[in-house]
C-alpha cells in the first residue's frame, strides 16, 4: 500500500482476508504486520500512530480509513451540492 485513498478500503479487506487465510487472529501480529505490505513512508507514519504501538487493530484499521481520506473514494458531489 502506498497511501493512495483509491486504495485503502481494498487493500484492508485484502490484508483481512490475508490474515484469516493464514490464521493470523491477534491484535499484535495484525499490527506488527501490517507493515510488510505498506512503502516505507507509509510505514513510518503508520509506526508513529498510538494505536500500532499499542497494538489496538480496530483502531488502527479506522486510523489508516481516517488518514489516507478513503471517504474520497466514494464520496461524489453534484453540481446542485455545491448551490
Amino acid at each position: 500500500f502506498k497511501g493512495g485513498f483509491s486504495e485503502v478500503k481494498d487493500f484492508l479487506k485484502h490484508y483481512e482476508k490475508l490474515c484469516d487465510y493464514h490464521n493470523v487472529t491477534s491484535d499484535e501480529e495484525k499490527c506488527e504486520s501490517i507493515t510488510q505490505y505498506m512503502s516505507r513512508h507509509v510505514t513510518e507514519f503508520i509506526e508513529g500512530l498510538p494505536s500500532f504501538r499499542s497494538n489496538n487493530w480496530s483502531k488502527l484499521k479506522a486510523d489508516i480509513l481516517k488518514y489516507y481520506d478513503a471517504d474520497l473514494d466514494t464520496k461524489r458531489y453534484r453540481r446542485k451540492d455545491y448551490f
